[in-house]
């Protein structure tokens, strides 16, 4: 998997063509079984002005799309031979790069330089062990169009923090629902999980919306005198009720799977995969929590 950046998008009865940076064109088909959830990666990188992981075949067809992060390399250390070992600022997991992936040494200079610079990157990684798949150092006009042109400069790392955290919280929702299929669970559970995940991830299209609103606001622009006045700490009030209405739902649903898991054993690798996912979600919403706190704070 790559990182393109995606410049258009034209639908047609068979899927999605999408026109990419370098001139390509790639076609996702409607008939994947994650047509859907692709599709809205692709948009959201779109609006969001990321890049988007993609898995093309030499006949340009799309078989797997992934979310791409951004954060600044702490460390790479070697952790054996054949491994390197990265951690990340705003990253509480521990990333690695097999010495034998095709672009080692492009992607270790990267990483060494963002380490060296403070010099943030985009990256991808694999779920769930995380290891590296492709990475690039975010351009001075791009990383511009994120918090860091706010003159506030007491903002820019909690706003940061916000995406950071929907984004991991979004690629835990989308590891269970590609993971889902090759568990084969009843029918009416599968449909629960989905419409839970599915409800979650419209609900963090919406608090990325409003975490939007607080970038612009706190921004330079926003503050210039005559500026309307907007009801920052209305706008976080709001980001956390929908945040905990989503997690109680999640945690009803796992709470509902154990108890299927203890009348049907052949389930247990499915209750492992939404336990998992649902405790690094939480972890994700304690740091939207913690970093809602920190710019309310500062709001005075």
């Amino acid at each position: 998997m790559r990182l393109f950046w995606v410049m258009g998008i034209k639908r047609d009865d068979r899927g999605i063509q999408i026109a990419l940076q370098n001139g390509r064109i790639a076609t996702l088909a409607s008939s994947h079984n994650s047509f859907n959830y692709f599709v809205g990666l692709i948009e959201h990188a779109m609006t969001g002005i990321r890049p988007t992981g993609l898995l093309i075949t030499p006949d340009n067809e799309i078989l797997d799309v992934g979310r791409a992060d951004n954060d600044i390399v702490a460390n790479v250390t070697s952790r054996k031979m054949d491994v390197l070992t990265i951690y990340f600022q705003g990253h509480d997991g521990i990333f690695y790069l097999p010495h034998n992936h095709p672009r080692f040494n492009e992607i270790y200079r990267i990483l060494n330089e963002s380490n060296i610079s403070s010099q943030p990157v985009w990256f991808i990684a694999q779920l769930p062990h995380l290891n590296i798949l492709d990475v690039e150092l975010m351009s001075n006009k791009m990383h511009n169009t994120r918090p860091k042109d706010m003159k506030e400069e007491v903002f820019v790392e909690p706003i940061a923090a916000l995406y950071r955290s929907t984004d991991q919280i979004s690629d835990n929702l989308g590891y269970v629902m590609k993971e889902l299929p090759g568990l084969a669970p009843p029918d009416d559970v599968r449909s629960e999980i989905v419409l839970t995940c599915q409800n979650f991830e419209s609900a963090l299209r919406e608090v990325n919306v409003e975490i939007g609103e607080l970038e612009k606001w706190l921004g330079s622009d926003a503050r210039e005198p005559g500026s309307p006045e907007i009801d920052l700490n209305g706008i976080i009030e709001l980001i956390g009720c929908q945040m905990r209405g989503q997690i109680e739902s999640l945690h009803y649903l796992v709470e509902k799977l154990g108890e299927l898991t203890s009348k049907d054993f052949n389930q247990a690798s499915l209750i492992v995969l939404m336990r998992e996912s649902a405790a690094n979600i939480l972890l994700a919403y304690k740091d939207i929590c913690s970093h809602l706190d920190l710019i309310s704070a500062r709001l005075g």
